[in-house]
């Protein structure tokens, strides 16, 4: 059985997991780490820390922000990004 890298409550069904980078979270912990918006569209994961659009623009600036950011619709599949 799986545990949510933000709960570490089992996850028991597959369809409510986010998988990215050989780790898994419930859709509803899948959040900015900084400020705890939901995470749906753009995120950035960085030194094992999700972080939101706005947040990643603040911790990182502009230059990395746009390398790193990666689209939601790649979340299932982002385990092929580094």
């Amino acid at each position: 059985m799986i545990k949510c890298c933000r709960c570490h409550k089992f996850i028991y069904d597959q369809k409510e997991a986010t998988y990215l980078v050989g780790k898994k979270w419930h859709k509803s912990c899948f959040s900015c780490d900084s400020c705890g918006t939901q995470l749906y569209h753009n995120y950035n994961y960085q030194s094992d820390k999700l972080f939101c659009s706005a947040c990643n623009l603040k911790t990182y600036g502009p230059t990395k922000s746009s390398y790193f950011m990666a689209r939601w619709k790649n979340r299932n599949i982002a385990e092929n990004l580094k």
